[in-house]
């Protein structure tokens, strides 16, 4: 299948290079970054049997955990190396990305009944199952600027945590300068800008 995929890929190409218009050039196989993506963070919620939620008692992020999904795709932007203008649309990218790997899965065994995760089935059936959670020092301008550009809205939930609302999957932003204290939590805030 891949060798059949790479020839349709090449004949589609030059159809692109020989019957396009001169005004455009065509590039194929163009990477998207210098290193390969990957998550940071990828928080599975541990369920019973019987589908509810294992021990919830948290001693980092304690308002965090009660508001994630099934799964959470979490970045972390370090004081050496904050959030930056456009970085944003990145976590978006791996959260649709993590999505659609997801819903590429099989769903059902021959005989119709659901596959679990454990047997090859996904993680993520919908796309409530799936969040993003940003967990940044301070936020920043150019957060502020990214979340205005996308059209998104800004929900305050108090001590440091904030929901993002009007994007396709939910995204939680966590202020570590302002949950660490908070929490009485001076480890979580050496994280942000705190003193360790």
């Amino acid at each position: 299948m891949g060798a059949k995929r790479v020839i349709w890929h090449v004949g589609f190409e030059r159809n692109l290079r020989r019957r396009g218009p001169p005004s455009f050039e065509v590039r194929s196989e163009v990477p998207l970054s210098e290193e390969p993506p990957r998550l940071d963070y990828l928080l599975l919620r541990k369920l019973t049997p019987e589908g509810e939620a294992l021990d919830n008692r948290a001693q980092t992020l304690r308002h965090l955990w009660p508001l994630l999904p099934r799964v959470s795709v979490v970045e972390y932007k370090s004081p050496g190396h904050p959030y930056r203008s456009g970085q944003l649309d990145r976590l978006w990218g791996y959260v649709h990305t993590y999505f659609a790997n997801q819903r590429a899965l099989p769903r059902h065994r021959a005989d119709g009944t659901l596959l679990s995760s454990t047997e090859g089935g996904p993680e993520v059936r919908e796309r409530e199952d799936l969040c993003a959670a940003l967990v940044v020092a301070a936020r920043s301008p150019g957060l502020d600027a990214d979340v205005d550009a996308m059209g998104l809205t800004w929900e305050d939930l108090d001590g440091g945590y904030l929901r993002v609302h009007g994007g396709l999957f939910t995204l939680y932003v966590v202020e570590l300068d302002v949950a660490g204290p908070a929490e009485g939590d001076d480890l979580l805030h050496s994280f942000g800008h705190g003193a360790s």
